[in-house]
């Protein structure tokens, strides 16, 4: 089956432009304005990264949009990136909203730094705070970042503490739960510690409120509004749109290999066939899932995509208009290749976080999916015509093959003799076979196909084999 290039991207691009539409316009449905107090609750589920990011300033947006009184985020979490997190704390101090935290489950690692850049925070007494050093990605000896990291995030968290003009005291609390070699005594217990060197200050609900730590404690959404004094407060909730769940759904690490797989099965088996068929358009339109996910969760910027039709630009130019392949080929394909794995990372380039907060961890992470995915992708492709004879002969798979045999005993040709009688003919390549071109061969000009690629004019051919009217030709 052949495609018409130009519809193919005309799909392209509806594919890529019609789920950020349908984000714009999701973007721009906020709640109505009523006339009074009014809350918006933001839901703050589950690990915390760059799809969580972009979902809350969506959520701040609309929150402005609708002239809320207050913003009040439900936070349970485990924690996660902490680039992500100190872009959610910018979110919060930038807000011109007034932000609340009610932590109903927990704010652990990263949720606990988010935590100190609300203006209020209240606590469920089941909750906990506080365990936030910075984690590297796959892990290490400690599992901490360098120490040239770790120092950017206490100074993060002191900036925080500054900006909200937060005691001496709660500024060393909020230390001491990111450095473990700080070590705090218990004003009220001399000889004790709050925070002993070695480990990572871990907070209750109650020691919390305690050390002034949190402004109250609350079981649910109601008592936190009313130590708020906003008991009247009309409530808007701000849901997960379903292009948000479709992003991140591809940009899930699962769904994301498997895309790539399917992306690099597709472009094996296009380039193992002449012109520009369904493989190709399968792959492609894996590859544009997979980079739209990335890109519309946040995970993701701009660079990826860009550097990604780089290399194709370039691989283009190599295949079409240099003969051969060297240089620019070569380079396109790194482009390729560097595309999928900053996009992998998880953690946009032009972030002001990227370079203090990059590990080393998450970089081999995203090379080592980029490689397993290649590896699995050509593997496959390979091993499909070894597969599909053997499918075919099973009852689910036998709807793939025609059984009908059109043989030479039913008055069936395969080609005209004039052609058969070519197959082990020598001749001479009179056009770029690209791998298609045009030989001549024993006075005749044929329409052939080169068995190993590109060939020059003027070429010295042999014919291989002959299979109905196609001739496959090799150089001599």
């Amino acid at each position: 089956m052949r495609w018409n290039p130009y519809l193919i991207l005309i799909l392209m691009a509806g594919l890529w432009i019609a789920p950020a539409s349908l984000t714009a316009v999701e973007e721009k449905a906020g709640p109505p304005s009523p006339a009074g107090p009014v809350v918006y609750v933001i839901p703050f589920e589950g690990e915390v990264e760059k799809g969580l990011y972009n979902i809350l300033r969506r959520g701040f947006d609309e929150a402005e949009d609708a002239r809320a009184t207050y913003i009040l985020l439900e936070m349970n979490t485990p924690g996660g990136r902490v680039d992500a997190a100190l872009d959610i704390v910018d979110l919060i101090l930038e807000s011109k909203i007034p932000v609340a935290i009610f932590v109903k489950g927990g704010a652990t690692s990263a949720g606990a730094i988010i935590s100190l850049a609300a203006e209020k925070v209240y606590m469920s007494e089941s909750s906990t705070i506080g365990t936030a050093a910075p984690v590297m990605l796959g892990g290490g000896e400690d599992d901490t970042m360098e120490s040239k990291a770790l120092s950017y995030v206490l100074a993060q968290v002191r900036r925080i503490c500054e900006s909200r003009g937060y005691s001496e005291f709660k500024t060393q609390l909020a230390q001491a739960m990111v450095d473990k070699d700080m070590e705090i005594p218990d004003p009220a217990h001399p000889g004790r510690f709050i925070s002993e060197k070695g480990k990572l200050l871990t907070l209750t609900a109650r020691e919390a409120l305690q050390y002034q730590f949190i402004n109250g404690l609350a079981n649910s959404r109601e008592e936190a509004l009313e130590q708020m004094d906003l008991t009247r407060a009309e409530i808007l909730f701000r849901p997960e749109f379903l292009s948000e769940q479709l992003a991140r759904f591809f940009s899930s690490t699962i769904v994301s290999s498997l895309l790539l797989t399917i992306a690099f099965i597709g472009i094996y088996l296009e380039f193992q066939a002449p012109g520009f068929g369904l493989p190709g358009v399968v792959g492609i339109l894996a590859l544009i899932l997979f980079f739209w996910g990335h890109t519309i969760a946040g995970l993701a910027g701009w660079e990826g995509p860009l550097l990604f039709l780089l290399g194709m630009l370039l691989v283009a130019v190599e295949l079409f208009v240099i003969p051969g392949f060297g240089f620019t080929g070569i380079l396109g394909l790194l482009c390729l290749f560097a595309s999928i794995v900053i996009t992998l990372m998880n953690q946009p380039v032009h972030s002001p976080h990227f370079l203090p907060t990059f590990s080393w961890d998450n970089f081999t992470r995203a090379l080592f999916i980029t490689v397993m995915t290649m590896i699995a992708g050509v593997t496959i492709a390979m091993a499909i015509p070894f597969v599909l004879p053997i499918a075919g002969k099973t009852q689910f798979g036998s709807w793939m093959f025609l059984h009908f045999k059109e043989d030479r005993q039913r008055g069936f040709q395969s080609a005209p003799p004039s052609l058969e009688r070519l197959a082990g003919k020598r001749g001479i390549a009179r056009s770029t076979l690209r791998p298609a071109g045009i030989a001549e061969i024993e006075g005749q000009r044929v329409d052939v196909v080169s068995e190993g690629g590109y060939i020059s004019p003027n070429t010295p051919v042999r014919v291989v084999k002959v299979e109905g009217r196609r001739v496959v030709v090799k150089p001599e």
